[in-house]
């Protein structure tokens, strides 16, 4: 019987030789040398557009520019970034009038915040307009005397709220008289300020919690004047609520 000298490593179609290195040290270098391109022919390639991490964790595209507006350490916050001031709102209106019966109120404690001055209120159209003084000898019998008291509610509106002063002889009516009282209450703390038409007066009403101080606008009163006062100023015997009170038109 002939000996078989196919030696194989027990799969069939494959022998042992095949699966053994080359000796000697040319033989070694061209077998490593084969290896290296064998494994990267079997490397997979990434030129097919996926995207790649750079070291600081950016992603970059193969075969594309990279695109500068969303570099990470261009838009990474720096530990002590303080964001910029937001944008301050703008008052355009401040009503002349009452508290209402529901709304917690504060007088301004800044006595710089109030005016005693003179005023022409229209009750039809329930108006009121700054007279200018060298008017007030002139309009004497239609101009009224009046605290203007810079006022604020909880949601933060701003009004003037005017109260009547005492007359030339030092009296004032019951209405007056505990709205005066009431305004220096709401100079010291928050309160409901409401109309008892039982005994002709007002009524007080503190909150039974705490509020936090009102947050005052950073206007000068002569600005806050002009805002509130803008269109019902009169300066001229020929404004038309001049002319309406004395007839002429």
């Amino acid at each position: 019987m002939e000996k078989n000298t196919d030696l194989t490593d027990g799969k069939k179609g494959h022998r042992r030789e095949d699966f053994e290195a080359p000796t000697g040290p040319m033989a070694r270098d061209d077998f490593a040398a084969g290896e290296a391109e064998d494994l990267h022919r079997r490397k997979p390639d990434n030129s097919d557009g996926r995207a790649s991490r750079d070291g600081d964790g950016s992603r970059t595209t193969n075969n594309q520019p990279r695109d500068d507006r969303f570099d990470v350490s261009r838009l990474r916050l720096s530990q002590n970034f303080v964001p910029e001031v937001g944008p301050q709102k703008v008052i355009t209106s401040i009503p002349v009038r009452k508290p209402h019966r529901q709304e917690f109120v504060r007088v301004h404690p800044d006595k710089n915040y109030h005016l005693a001055t003179a005023v022409i209120e229209v009750a039809a159209d329930r108006e009121t307009y700054l007279v200018a003084s060298k008017l007030w000898d002139e309009l004497s019998a239609e101009i009224v005397s009046k605290n203007l008291l810079t006022t604020i509610n909880r949601k933060n509106a701003l009004f003037l709220w005017p109260i009547r002063l005492p007359g030339d002889d030092g009296r004032i009516d019951g209405w007056n008289a505990s709205a005066l009282a009431a305004a220096n209450e709401v100079m010291q703390g928050w309160a409901r300020v409401t109309s008892n038409h039982a005994r002709g007066a007002y009524d007080v009403f503190k909150p039974r919690g705490t509020f936090p101080e009102p947050e005052w606008p950073d206007l000068p009163f002569d600005q806050i004047l002009k805002i509130a006062f803008d269109k019902y100023y009169i300066d001229s015997l020929d404004h038309p609520v001049v002319k309406k009170l004395r007839g002429i038109e």
